[in-house]
C-alpha cells in the first residue's frame, strides 16, 4: 500500500464522490473535499489546507476541460501531490468522428488531456498522472446514457434505436468506477497514463435496449423503433441551430448510442483487474425496480 497521509478530493458535489468516499473511509487516512463554488474569482492559496503534503493523492472530478484553467494554476503550482487521477471520457475515442450537435466537446476532452498532460510534465517534481476514460457511465438516476434511455422509454412507450447501432457496449456504474479509483489510489507501484475503464460485461447494444426497457413500469409492452443512422445524422445536424438545439441534441444522444465498442480490447489498459461486486443486471435492479413497484402500487391504488 502507498504512503500517504490524505486524499484530497476536488469536485465533491459529484455523484462519484459519494460512493468514493464510502470506500475510502475505512481505508484512507484522512480525506479532504473541495466543491465548486460559484462565486467569482479564484480562491487565495490560503484557503487550503496548511499541512498538504508532497505524499498527498489528488482525485478530480472537474470536467477534464476545465482543469488546464483552473485546477493547474490553482494548486499544482504551489503543491505537487505524488499522484493525481482524474476522468475524461471515452468519447474521445469512440464518438469524436460523430456529426453531432455536440461534437465539439468531445474535441473538448481531447484538448484538456493534451493540455494537463504538458503540464504536468512541465513541473520540476512530476507526479504521476492517471486520465480515466470511462465508457458508458451511468448510476444514481442522474446520468445521459442509460437514465435517458430509460426516461425516454417511460414517457413515449418506446426507443428509437439506430440502424448502424450494433456491436458491443460495456456501461459502467459510479459505483464500479469508485472501485477503480480506489484500486488507483492504493496501487504501490508507479503508474501513469491515459486509460480505458469499462463494465465487465459486453452486452451487445439491443440486449441492452432490451434490459433496460424490461424495467419500465408501462400497461403495454414497449418496443424499439429502427431508424436509419444517415438519417438520425442528418436531423441532429438540421435542428442544431436555436431554437431547435434542444431537438438536435435529442437526436445527436441517439446518435451517440450507435457508437461501436467491440474493438475496445485494443485500448490501454490499467495493470490491474477491479473486482466488480455488482452484475450490470443486479444495478439495474437496486436502481430502477423500487421506482418501478412504486408505480405500479400507485397505478392499482387508483384504479376505478
Amino acid at each position: 500500500m502507498p504512503q500517504f497521509s490524505r486524499v484530497h478530493i476536488f469536485g465533491a458535489s459529484s455523484p462519484l464522490s459519494r460512493y468514493l468516499c464510502s470506500n475510502l473511509l475505512l481505508r484512507a487516512p484522512s480525506i479532504t473535499l473541495y466543491s465548486y463554488s460559484r462565486s467569482p474569482g479564484f480562491l487565495p492559496y490560503d484557503s487550503f489546507p496548511s499541512n498538504f503534503q508532497p505524499s498527498d493523492l489528488i482525485v478530480s472530478f472537474i470536467p477534464i476541460e476545465n482543469l488546464y484553467g483552473v485546477f493547474t494554476t490553482l494548486l499544482l503550482e504551489k503543491f505537487s501531490p505524488s499522484r493525481i487521477i482524474c476522468l475524461s471520457s471515452s468519447s474521445v475515442y469512440s464518438k469524436l468522428y460523430l456529426r453531432c450537435s455536440d461534437s465539439s466537446k468531445f474535441f473538448h476532452f481531447a484538448i484538456g488531456e493534451l493540455l494537463l498532460h504538458d503540464f504536468v510534465q512541465s513541473l520540476p517534481i512530476k507526479p504521476e498522472l492517471l486520465i480515466l476514460r470511462p465508457t458508458m457511465l451511468w448510476g444514481d438516476c442522474a446520468d445521459k446514457n442509460i437514465n435517458f434511455i430509460y426516461r425516454f422509454v417511460c414517457r413515449y412507450g418506446f426507443f428509437p434505436v439506430s440502424s448502424t447501432a450494433t456491436g458491443y457496449r460495456a456501461p459502467l456504474h459510479f459505483s464500479q468506477l469508485s472501485d477503480i479509483i480506489c484500486d488507483c489510489i492504493f496501487w504501490d507501484k508507479a503508474i501513469s497514463g491515459t486509460f480505458f475503464v469499462h463494465g465487465d460485461e459486453k452486452i451487445e447494444f439491443r440486449d441492452l435496449l432490451k434490459l433496460i426497457i424490461s424495467f419500465v413500469p408501462s400497461s403495454s409492452t414497449p418496443f424499439l423503433l429502427s431508424i436509419d443512422g444517415r438519417f438520425l445524422r442528418l436531423l441532429s445536424g438540421f435542428f442544431s441551430a436555436p431554437p431547435f438545439r434542444e431537438i438536435g441534441y435529442f437526436f445527436s444522444s441517439i446518435s451517440r448510442q450507435a457508437s461501436d465498442l467491440s474493438d475496445f480490447a485494443l485500448a490501454n489498459r490499467l495493470p490491474f483487474e477491479t473486482k466488480y461486486r455488482l452484475t450490470f443486471m443486479q444495478l439495474l435492479y437496486k436502481t430502477y425496480s423500487m421506482e418501478t413497484l412504486e408505480n405500479q402500487a400507485f397505478r392499482v391504488t387508483n384504479e376505478p
